[in-house]
């Protein structure tokens, strides 16, 4: 059986019926590694019933 998978760019209104999208967008929190890197915190909203997990996403130049 062959199946085709349609490619289409994703926004987070389209993806919305599987979860939320996790992206860099905006400005980074912190900038690290001498300017060349965009640290940016708790970008993920993340439901335990007890602590806290952070997830953090970095946009860097090579």
């Amino acid at each position: 059986m062959t199946r085709t998978v349609e490619i289409r760019p994703m926004d987070a209104a389209a993806f919305a019926p599987f979860g939320d999208v996790i992206d860099t967008s905006g400005e980074a929190d912190k900038i690290i590694n001498q300017g060349l890197c965009g640290r940016f915190h708790d970008r993920a909203k993340l439901d335990f019933s007890d602590g806290h997990a952070g997830v953090r996403l970095f946009k860097a130049a090579p």
